[in-house]
């Protein structure tokens, strides 16, 4: 109705309530007429069954059919009776005539037509009471009526009426009531029907003739009341389309003639006001044709303006490349050197001043590498990877680093990963490092007493990445609120710690905030004065496809003490055993030890971890006279320090071995077995390697180029290499190196990236057409360049890795031993050195296959060894096939894919060379330069096939 005009309406308003009443009042008429109808019908049913049934009485009385029959015949005669019938008290028929009667509902008594009889007998008095009845068939299309015949003799009271249902009284009669027999009369409704029919036919024309009469009349009158209304709306339509001009016939009276001489006067101002309106429009586009003249002019003066901005920032840009550059050099000359001079013998006061000069270098270091990183992070250049990360060692490495510092202090320095976390995710391993290195040394900076604990737990997980939540929690003086607030803006500090040790720039929480939010996760800090401080960080991390658990070695039913008062460290280390199989006793206090040692023997080993306050005290001498007198076993001593002679000082105390807190799981691990079951604790190192020895020519026959325009970083990279036995050359520019390589073949190229006459990055392209699908030299990047020395520039130049300086030497024998193998010289001892260097390039290269390595990983199973390997070839076989035919379709993600997997195969079964030339391929592929990456296909093929035949060679001897 709301959409209706206002015609329909009035009409609505006027037609329903008619409507209703004249179909009530045609409904009443009819429902009246239906029951006089019925009403008539009964009547006249009644009445012949009340004429027919005395007239009977004589003829059942005396059993006088031929009597009873003449009465049918003419009771049948009469209209609308379609069967008559007489029958006895017995139930016999006695006359009869029309059809049978049909199926009827049970008869119920006629209204007011109650009969009470009595009949004289001597000698008997009973009352019968007998009525007439009724009953309808089941089709409605006849009505059976029923009356009793009773004996002559009988005295009704009152003949009662059947419109008006009286109660007769009662009249006593000496003898009793007896029933002769029942007539029974069936009267057909059809006439009736019809009548009702013609009787609703006709009400119902009638008023239908009504209604429609009436409807035209009031639609006639409602369009003459609505036609002036109607012209309003028509010319409100036009005012609202813009028609100002339309004007409506001032012909109405009353309210409608007030409201055309409104609208109109309504127009005539729409009028003029639009009028108006245009003139202040013309004036408005005056005045801004002037002000986009005048902004079309600042535009200009912003756009040179702009240009002059990108000049400058190319400017800064090439300001902080050049002071990378310029600072980074030298500082790599002091610390390298620093760290030499600390290794020769030197008096107290000279170690000194060496320990300052390198902390001084260091925390420069650190403030310029928190600068470059922020203008990174600002700048919008910083790119993460997205390569495996395995967490404990990630963890451990941060702790590793910290540990001296916090050992100082006297601090306890722990992690706890709770098993639900994955040893391998995938994600920015360098920047992750960096934040926990930021975090933990920032709490062990303000903690003067207590621990350090540094957990890893699991956040959330969906089917392809998982959130990890890492926290840092110390003991130390706390935040207050206003320190709180600051504590994550630029160049700001928090003055928390009452001896004023602040120091830095200030940019570390910040970096460390937008690296966390680079890394879709978010930082939160908790602290109060006095109860230390809690720093957590998210980070979302895919997961790892090539993850493989290592098998740990099953030490089933042997016994272990343990001895821990840091509750915490006590809880990861009985975690860790535990985990081994080992049955563990732990204890936290010196009371419970010595009760754990007088009443219980049997100990395989003690795991003895000494408090950080007391290293070296007369009470730790104790505790260690007390495990290793009491125990007779194996006695591990974990210590809250670095430095080897107070190691070896509890070596000299009795205990079996000793090992810096906090201890990596995996030489733990090592070195638990190796007392337990006698093997060499090299076998379970992380790299292979004894624990705690530093091999001082695991380098020998390894031929290095070091390519390096800087006297200072040259020398001391040519030095810290040959002291571990590698044959170096040098080159101070990028033609000289050039001429290095046609000449020679190297092992190992260190190329620095900006030199004279030629860069290394043009060096190394030029280094790589001239190999076209030969051997594979590996270039390693040296760069003092922060913001433009990022890992793809460089793969996408040719090189393999990139070091940044100041070179550190352990990350230098990392990167050599990473792309040349690991230890071979050395692994074979110092007395083959010779032979190790007369020995054929190819030797040399990353080994084919690593068998003993293959062992370690299926706990000593040759059999499952040489299945995994079987394995690897015959999947392999179709590798070059389907590589060449993804290039082919320039499918480079699949190739991408092919590689990542045969590179996580080949790291199982020890294959290195497969490997490493897998991951070459993988990376050239993410490059997207097909050129190299099909020579990096030809390569690898190359080195499966040498993995054949080294399986075969081996199958052979075996």
């Amino acid at each position: 109705m709301k959409s209706s005009g206002i015609k329909a309406r009035m009409l609505f308003v006027a037609l329903v309530p008619l409507v209703i009443l004249s179909l009530l009042l045609t409904g009443h008429h009819i429902r009246s007429r239906f029951r006089e109808l019925d009403k008539t019908f009964v009547e006249r049913g009644a009445a012949l069954v009340r004429q027919l049934a005395p007239a009977s009485e004589y003829g059942v009385f005396a059993g006088n059919e031929a009597f009873l029959l003449s009465l049918v015949n003419t009771i049948i005669e009469e209209r609308d009776v379609r069967a008559v019938e007489i029958v006895d008290s017995d139930g016999r028929i006695l006359a009869r005539n029309g059809p049978s009667f049909r199926a009827h509902d049970v008869p119920s008594p006629l209204p007011g037509t109650a009969i009470n009889v009595h009949i004289d007998r001597p000698g008997v008095s009973s009352d019968a009471p007998a009525s007439l009845s009724y009953a309808t068939s089941q089709d409605g299309l006849s009505m059976i009526f029923q009356a009793p015949v009773l004996q002559n003799q009988y005295i009704v009271d009152e003949f009662g009426d059947f419109n008006k249902a009286e109660q007769f009284p009662d009249s006593e009669i000496n003898p009793s009531t007896v029933e002769l027999g029942r007539v029974r009369v069936e009267l057909s409704r059809t006439s009736t029907l019809l009548q009702k029919d013609r009787l609703l036919r006709s009400s119902l024309l009638v008023t239908l003739s009504l209604l429609t009469v009436t409807i035209v009349a009031l639609s006639w009158q409602v369009g003459r009341v609505t036609q002036p209304v109607r012209r309003l709306s028509a010319a409100a339509r036009k005012l609202k389309q813009g028609e100002l001009t339309a004007r409506l016939a001032e012909t109405s009276g009353g309210e409608l003639g007030t409201l055309e001489k409104s609208l109109n006067a309504i127009a005539a101002r729409q009028q003029q006001e639009q009028k108006n309106v245009r003139q202040q429009v013309d004036r408005a586009t005056l005045s801004l044709r002037e002000t986009l003249e005048t902004m079309e002019i600042q535009n200009a003066q912003l756009a040179l303006a702009k240009k002059e901005a990108l000049v400058a920032s190319d400017v800064k840009s090439e300001f902080l490349a050049s002071m990378s550059h310029e600072i980074r050099t030298p500082l790599n000359g002091i610390l390298g050197y620093t760290e030499l001079l600390l290794k020769t013998p030197l008096d107290e006061e000279q170690q000194s001043h060496a320990q300052t000069i390198k902390r001084s270098g260091e925390s420069l270091l650190r403030i310029v590498n928190d600068i470059l990183d922020f203008s990174k992070i600002e700048s919008g250049n910083l790119e993460l990877e997205n390569v495996d990360i395995l967490l404990r060692d990630c963890v451990e490495d941060v702790l590793e680093l910290m540990a001296p510092n916090a050992h100082e202090k006297g601090l306890e320095l722990v992690y706890v990963m709770y098993s639900d976390v994955p040893s391998v995710v995938r994600g920015d391993p360098v920047r992750l490092r960096q934040v926990l290195v930021n975090l933990v040394s920032n709490a062990v900076k303000f903690t003067d007493a207590g621990s350090v604990v540094v957990r890893i737990m699991r956040e959330d997980e969906t089917r392809s990445h998982m959130v990890v939540r890492f926290s840092v929690s110390d003991t130390g003086v706390g935040l207050s609120d206003e320190d709180r607030r600051r504590l994550f803006r630029a160049f700001s500090q928090a003055e928390r710690n009452p001896a004023g040790k602040i120091g830095g720039t200030g940019l570390g929480l910040v970096i460390c905030k937008k690296l966390v939010e680079r890394m879709h996760g978010q930082i939160a800090l908790e602290s109060a004065q006095g109860k230390g401080t809690t720093v957590s960080f998210t980070v979302r991390c895919e997961k790892s496809r090539g993850a493989m658990q290592t098998p740990a070695p099953s030490l089933r039913g042997r016994r272990a003490l343990l001895f821990e008062a840091h509750p915490i460290t006590r809880l990861s280390l009985l975690e860790d055993l535990t985990a081994w199989g080992l049955k563990v006793l732990d204890t936290g206090d010196a009371r419970r030890l010595r009760e754990a040692v007088k009443t219980r023997t049997g100990y395989d080993i003690a795991v003895l971890g000494l408090p950080a306050q007391e290293g070296n005290s007369a009470a730790a001498r104790e505790l260690v006279e007390l495990v290793v007198q009491g125990c007779r076993c194996p006695v591990l001593a974990l210590a809250n320090t670095t430095e080897q002679s107070r190691l070896s000082a509890l070596t000299r105390m009795g205990v079996s071995s000793a090992l810096s807190k906090p201890v990596r799981i995996a030489r733990l691990k090592g070195q638990v077995e190796y007392l337990l079951t006698g093997q060499p604790a090299a076998t379970f190192a992380e790299d292979g390697s004894r624990p705690n020895a530093e091999p001082s020519a695991d380098l020998v026959g390894i031929r290095v180029l070091v390519a390096e325009d800087n006297e200072v970083s040259r020398r001391l990279a040519a030095y810290l290499l040959e002291s571990r036995g590698a044959d170096v050359t040098v080159a101070v520019d990028g033609r000289e190196a050039l001429e290095r390589l046609v000449d020679h073949s190297f092992d190992i190229v260190l190329m620095d990236v900006h030199m004279p006459e030629m860069d290394g990055a043009t060096v190394t392209s030029m280094v790589r057409s001239a190999e076209q699908g030969g051997r594979h030299t590996p270039v390693i990047a040296l760069t003092a360049d922060a913001l433009e020395g990022n890992r793809e520039r460089f793969l996408a130049a040719g090189m393999d890795d990139y070091l940044s300086k100041p070179i550190d030497e352990g990350s230098l024998f990392a990167m050599v031993k990473k792309w040349v193998g690991v230890g071979r010289a050395g692994a074979s001892g110092h007395g083959e050195g010779t032979e190790a260097a007369a020995t054929s390039r190819d030797d040399r290269r990353p080994q084919v296959l690593d068998w003993e390595q293959t062992l370690r990983a299926t706990a000593g199973n040759e059999q499952l060894a040489s299945e995994l390997l079987g394995m690897l070839l015959q999947e392999t076989r179709v590798y070059p096939e389907k590589l060449q035919n993804a290039l082919e379709d320039e499918q480079l993600a699949v190739i991408v894919e092919l590689a990542h997997k045969l590179a996580g195969g080949a790291a199982h079964c020890a294959a290195q060379a497969v490997k490493a030339s897998a991951r070459r391929l993988e990376h050239a592929a993410q490059e997207g330069d097909t050129a190299l990456v099909s020579r990096r296909i030809a390569e690898l093929d190359g080195e499966l096939q040498r993995l054949r035949q080294a399986v075969s060679e081996r199958e052979s001897a075996a």
